[in-house]
């Protein structure tokens, strides 16, 4: 049973995320298209990978009543499926507030391991005590090796505990049998389906996790069960990766004919003395992270105003800036530089780029005693060319 490996995934989610960890799934709470059927290396916006399996079955939408011994086995001896079934996941990971969340729907009631649909009885035989009852458990394991990190999060006798004092109290979840909050098939109306939610604050801030994509992805496992029915008979993995965030400037100089150029080499393009300079800031979000706080700077002219502050992957925007060209011009060099955040990853991104441009350097015009000068040596020269000729 690959229960909270659904309820703990942590991905994308919006900036405006507003999650109630209540074991109900409401509407507009979860938007489907987050991250449902991620599985192997296909990317899903905002680009966040996951790859899960059981007994070495890739799994997209876990399969009713296979919760026993094998990957084909039943655990619901008195139904169709046991409240552990997993039918599909949703994750979310919100970055302003370092919180991961998670839901999963099951095939039938939560904590019903026969599959009767009805949690509340047969305590003895098959543990369906209210709620998740001392006779079941589920164990999930947070790996990630380049931290050496190892968190076990145990769900018994309707309650939660942590092995590691970082995480201690900021774990939440929480499941609900009450029919009225159930959720109907649409591929078979005579099986309810039912949530669990989880909430983990401080998940990256604790130290133990880190979402620096350099880093490597975080292993989620997970065993779980009836205790009189040998938990772990059915085991799940999935890995997270936090997705890259990169972006790019380009700036350009436009010469005199109306080309933007690169520039990156001096000199650059002849511009005028005494005229304007024309400057564009292209800027592409080349990573697999949403951009949020994008923000454009030239070390010569100031910030730039740019159309927007937010880039999706694979997104450009274009920046235009204009500056005076001197009547002394000399050799010119500025620098552009870019900075935003990766969304998800809460990871800070920049980037910079230079441009050149030059001067054609004007012969000085003459004062007038500089003029009366010339003439009075021209005057020169030519008496002096009179007189050798007689």
């Amino acid at each position: 049973m690959i229960i909270s490996i659904v309820l703990i995934m942590i991905m994308s989610v919006p900036p405006s995320l507003a999650i109630e960890v209540d074991g109900i799934k409401s509407v507009g709470e979860w938007d489907e298209e987050w991250n449902w059927n991620q599985t192997g290396e296909k990317l899903f916006p905002p680009g966040n990978r996951l790859a899960m399996w059981q007994e070495g079955i890739e799994l997209e939408n876990d399969p009713k009543n296979d919760s026993g011994l094998g990957y084909s086995d039943s655990m619901a001896q008195a139904g169709e499926s046991s409240g552990y079934d997993i039918i599909r996941f949703y994750s979310a990971y919100d970055a302003d507030n370092d919180t991961a969340y998670g839901l999963t729907q099951v095939y039938g009631l939560p904590a019903d391991l026969d599959g009767d649909l009805d949690p509340d009885n047969d305590c003895t035989a098959y543990g369906d005590c209210p709620g998740i009852s001392e006779s079941e458990i589920i164990i999930i394991h947070f790996i990630q090796d380049s931290l050496g990190t190892d968190v076990r999060i145990d769900v018994q006798n309707n309650s939660v505990s942590v092995n590691n004092a970082a995480l201690a109290g900021k774990v939440k979840v929480e499941w609900n049998s009450d029919p009225a909050n159930l959720i109907e098939d649409p591929d078979d109306n005579t099986q309810p389906r039912a949530v669990y939610e989880i909430s983990i604050e401080n998940f990256t801030s604790s130290g133990l996790f880190s979402r620096d994509a350099d880093d490597s992805p975080i292993e989620i496992k997970l065993t779980a069960g009836g205790l009189e029915d040998i938990p772990g008979e059915d085991t799940g993995s999935a890995f997270l990766w936090f997705p890259t965030p990169k972006i790019d400037i380009e700036k350009y100089v436009q010469d005199t004919a109306g080309n933007w150029l690169d520039a990156d080499s001096p000199q650059g393009p002849e511009l005028v003395n005494g005229t304007t300079a024309h400057w564009k800031y292209v800027v592409t979000n080349t990573g697999e992270d949403y951009l949020i706080d994008v923000a454009v700077d030239d070390d010569m002219v100031g910030p730039i105003t740019c159309p927007q502050t937010t880039l999706n992957v694979g997104e450009s925007m274009t920046c235009f800036k204009d500056g005076s060209i001197p009547d002394d011009c000399t050799d010119y060099k500025n620098w552009a530089t870019v900075e935003g955040y990766g969304a998800i990853s809460g990871i800070k991104v920049t980037d910079e780029d230079p441009a050149h441009y030059h001067c054609e350097k004007e012969i000085p015009a003459l004062t007038p005693a500089g003029l009366m000068a010339l003439i009075g040596i021209l005057g020169m020269i030519g008496i002096v060319g009179l007189k050798r000729r007689d």
